[in-house]
C-alpha cells in the first residue's frame, strides 16, 4: 500500500482561526458603536422636537394673550359710553326734536330721497380709518 502524503500546518490554522476571531470581534464592536450613534442621534432628535414643542407652546400662549387683549379692546371699543364721547369729541350731538311723518295712504310710487350735504360729518371710510388706528397696538 502506498501511502498518500498528508501536509498538517497546525500553526497557520490557528493564526487563521485567530484572525477570524479578530475580525468578528471588531465587527461587533463597529456594530455596537453604530448601534450607540444612532441612539445618540435618535435621543437629540427628541430633544429638539421637545424644544421646539415648547417654543411652540409659548407661542401659542402668547398669541392666546394677545387675543385676550383685543377682545378687551374691542369690548371697550364698543361701550356705549366711550362710543358716546366719540361722538361729542367729532361734533356730533343728539337730535334736539324728532319728527314723526304719517301719511294717512301708502305711497303708490316708491319715495326717492336725495342726500344732502351734511356739514362737517367725517366720511365713513375715515371713522373706519381712526377706529383701526385705536385697535392696534
Amino acid at each position: 500500500m502506498a501511502r498518500s502524503a498528508r501536509i498538517v500546518v497546525v500553526g497557520s490554522q490557528r493564526a487563521a482561526a485567530g484572525l477570524g476571531r479578530r475580525r468578528l470581534l471588531l465587527i461587533c464592536v463597529l456594530l455596537l458603536a453604530l448601534a450607540a450613534l444612532g441612539y445618540v442621534r435618535q435621543a437629540s432628535l427628541v430633544a429638539a422636537a421637545g424644544y421646539d414643542v415648547q417654543e411652540l407652546q409659548a407661542i401659542r400662549q402668547r398669541r392666546l394673550a394677545t387675543i385676550e387683549q383685543l377682545r378687551f379692546q374691542l369690548a371697550e371699543m364698543r361701550a356705549l359710553d366711550r362710543v358716546a364721547r366719540e361722538a361729542e369729541r367729532r361734533g356730533l350731538a343728539a337730535a334736539e326734536e324728532i319728527v314723526y311723518v304719517r301719511f294717512a295712504a301708502p305711497l303708490r310710487s316708491p319715495a326717492v330721497a336725495t342726500p344732502a350735504a351734511a356739514p362737517n360729518v367725517p366720511a365713513a371710510a375715515s371713522v373706519l380709518d381712526d377706529l383701526r388706528r385705536l385697535l392696534r397696538p
